[in-house]
């Protein structure tokens, strides 16, 4: 997720006091970058505990969110969740070509039928253990997707007014 910082993350009147305190703009522009990290820490926390927990609990360990990067007059922040499967959770099968996943290195896709279950396991029954399928469709629960959509309406406000509180701690009062 790239996010482009601009002066207009500031309210009128908080860009008044922020002048009032004598902040440069390097202390601005750490302060923004501060603030986009905790917020898409917080972000990533939501769309974390609404994803699919599974079994093994991988998909929810994968979420991430590294430390801002300036390009200019930019600040990028990546966040989102590790995992190769992590987009079909997110979307389903839409995006894929026909919008079904298949097999590509097997005739038939494994589904286990209850936790447990994996292949090559010996003792393992057809229709009670596991199934096999040529392709499957899968809705998405839009976890991630769905997460970001809720909050992005108020992102630049709730952003500014976080930098705007990490500034007033940062700078000394006189």
């Amino acid at each position: 997720m790239v996010i482009r910082f601009k002066r207009e993350t500031f309210t009128a009147s908080q860009k008044k006091t922020l002048r009032s305190l004598g902040v440069s703009k390097g202390q601005v522009r750490r302060a923004v970058g501060d603030a986009w990290f905790q917020f898409m820490s917080a972000v990533v926390g939501l769309a974390r505990d609404r994803a699919p927990s599974g079994e093994t609990g991988n998909l929810r360990d994968s979420a991430f969110v590294e430390r801002p990067v300036f390009r200019g007059d930019m600040v990028i922040v990546a966040a989102g969740f590790r995992v190769i499967y992590a987009r079909m959770r997110d979307l389903g099968t839409e995006f894929l070509p026909g919008g079904v996943l298949r097999p590509v290195r097997a005739e038939a896709l494994f589904i286990p039928l209850h936790s447990g279950v994996f292949p090559h396991q010996s003792g393992l029954i057809f229709g009670v253990d596991f199934v096999l399928a040529k392709e499957v469709r899968q809705e998405g629960t839009r976890y991630w997707t769905g997460t970001l959509e809720e909050v992005l309406p108020n992102t630049s406000r709730i952003v500014g007014k976080v930098a705007f509180s990490i500034l007033r701690r940062r700078t000394p009062r006189g």
